[in-house]
């Protein structure tokens, strides 16, 4: 799904904060901590957090948030602010629950992990291995190319299929996945040579593991990861949810008809913008494993905690540094070690902008989560052992500023500094010039003038979409491509073979040595669907 420029009603302003006593969270008035060891005293430090969290409320979405700090082993700080329903004055609890998104992968990729630790899978198990009933009708061979590692780290080359419908059950993770996925889904790119992020790749993740382990995946994140590490207040299904009753009700995209395509420039469903019932919020057992867990800021704080200091009685130390370990660079041209993604988690290994200044060698570690309706995020300093998680009910929410509060205020940091320059300027441009094809997306010629970069793409054209005359440089092998006045991010990479392709998220083109990708052809002209660049975390902190 693609980013769209729409005009976005905002909820009534209700960014008022609720602090719950008795909630069974450590709060700012019975914090357990040992004193003021932050560098402007903790108490003063939540204090900014409660004026951060209402402003990033009210330049949002979203009608309310819940946001819970962790630090050396405990919750210090955790309340919520504003209302859970945008059309009421319930407020947001502590307890009370939100889609988490994204976030959800790193659950996936431990579950994995765990059974990568008992021997019943490897990181070099392919899906044809473990799920020999799934073959790709664009590519036979597909399935035995795809390991469980490229998976996790992002570098299938799968096109990102991302259903929003309604159907909840258990089995239709493999169902959708053996059916409709196998018989549509195809390759933008070639597995294991850049980094693409795509949803299948963790519904797949979350299918071998159900496939080797013989339980339903969220039974196995449940018992496995949810209960050991005493998150009370996590749920995989939805129904689960329903019955507990305390949760938030989101503000942004319904579809009502569904959204379900294989088109990165299909047909626009109907939609509505603005408030989501909890009944026309989908559950999608085929996505679930990607991205529709709920949970609440404490829980979530916790989990970060696990990451940072672990627990051998759920995952060895050696494979839980493997959801850290940065396998593939978020941006082409670029080092891994400086910005790169892990298993569900983005890794800045040398330092990020706060609000003050930049951080010369302090590790960051961060992630985004979206649904159509809410919005997770998560930042955590393993040296300084802290970590922040807020929950909020909005598409798209940006509460960096209030992360980062939270993180400036509450860990022991250096004194900041200028950062220094992170792209590096293009000196490659001639050779993104050639004649490209890609599935979905035609043929494409690029000319160089000496000057300019000119653009034709006749297919994209054909199908009633207005394309750039000329491909922008950015920095070195990013280049930028409007498409109906949407400037889409264009990464190049060089293949081994001799094969070249340029990639976006989620459509792409190749030259030479080996054939496109097959995949639909061109679709008609509509309006871009809404999504949100899961590297936000990192465009905002990263130097």
């Amino acid at each position: 799904m693609l980013l769209i420029l729409l005009a976005c009603t905002q909820p009534t302003d209700t960014s008022g904060s609720f602090h719950v006593e008795d909630s069974g969270d450590t709060s700012v008035d019975d914090s357990g901590d040992s004193g003021d060891t932050g560098p402007i005293g903790d108490d003063a430090a939540f204090e900014a957090i409660r004026k951060a969290a209402k402003r990033d409320i009210r330049n949002s979405s979203a009608s309310g948030a819940s946001v819970a700090v962790w630090r050396d082993g405990a919750i210090i700080f955790a309340e919520g602010f504003g209302t859970r329903d945008p059309d009421t004055d319930d407020p947001v609890l502590t307890t009370t629950l939100f889609q988490i998104g994204s976030d959800t992968k790193k659950l996936t990729a431990i579950a994995a992990l765990q059974h990568v630790e008992a021997g019943a899978m490897s990181l070099d198990s392919t899906v044809a291995d473990l799920v020999p009933t799934l073959t790709f009708a664009s590519d036979p061979e597909l399935a035995g190319s795809l390991t469980l590692h490229e998976l996790m780290s992002h570098q299938s080359g799968l096109f990102d299929y991302t259903p929003w419908v309604d159907a909840p059950a258990d089995t239709d993770l493999y169902d959708r996945a053996a059916g409709r996925f196998a018989a549509n889904e195809y390759a933008i790119g070639p597995s294991g040579l850049y980094w693409n992020y795509a949803n299948p790749n963790f519904s797949l993740a979350g299918l071998m593991t159900q496939q080797v382990d013989g339980r339903m995946w969220p039974d196995i994140v449940e018992q496995d990861i949810f209960a050991p590490l005493g998150l009370t207040r996590t749920f995989a299904r939805k129904s689960e949810v329903a019955a507990d009753g305390d949760y938030a009700i989101g503000y942004g995209y319904y579809f009502p008809d569904g959204y379900d395509t294989f088109e990165a420039f299909g047909e626009t469903p109907d939609y509505v913008y603005g408030t989501t019932s909890f009944e026309n919020t989908p559950d999608d057992g085929f996505i679930r494993p990607a991205g529709l867990v709920w949970s609440t800021a404490s829980d979530m704080a916790e989990l970060e905690g696990f990451l940072i200091d672990g627990d051998p009685s759920v995952l060895s130390d050696d494979l839980r540094a493997a959801i850290t370990t940065p396998y593939a660079a978020l941006y082409a041209g670029t080092d891994p070690t400086l910005i790169g993604y892990g298993y569900g988690m983005m890794i800045n290994s040398t330092g990020w902008n706060g609000l003050k200044g930049y951080y010369d060698g302090v590790p960051l570690w961060a992630h985004g989560g979206n649904t159509m309706t809410m919005t997770s995020t998560t930042y955590l300093l393993p040296n300084q052992r802290v970590a922040v998680s807020i929950l909020s009910n909005g598409y798209g929410d940006d509460f960096t500023t209030t992360a980062v509060t939270a993180l400036e205020g509450l860990a022991v940091l250096p004194e900041p500094t200028t950062a220094p320059e992170f792209f590096q300027p293009p000196a490659n441009i001639e050779a993104v010039a050639g004649d490209w094809a890609g599935p979905d997306v035609g043929a494409l010629t690029i000319t160089w003038d000496g000057t300019d970069l000119n653009v034709q793409a006749p297919d994209l054209e054909a199908a009633g979409l207005d394309v750039g005359a000329t491909l922008e440089p950015y920095s070195l092998d990013i280049y930028m491509l409007s498409i109906d006045g949407v400037a889409y991010d264009l990464s190049f990479y060089q293949g081994d073979d001799g094969t070249a392709w340029l990639a976006n998220r989620s459509f792409g083109w190749s030259r030479g040595a080996s054939a496109a990708p097959s995949g639909p052809p061109p679709g008609a002209s509509g309006r871009p669907l809404p999504t949100l660049d899961e590297r936000l975390p990192m465009r905002r902190l990263m130097p």
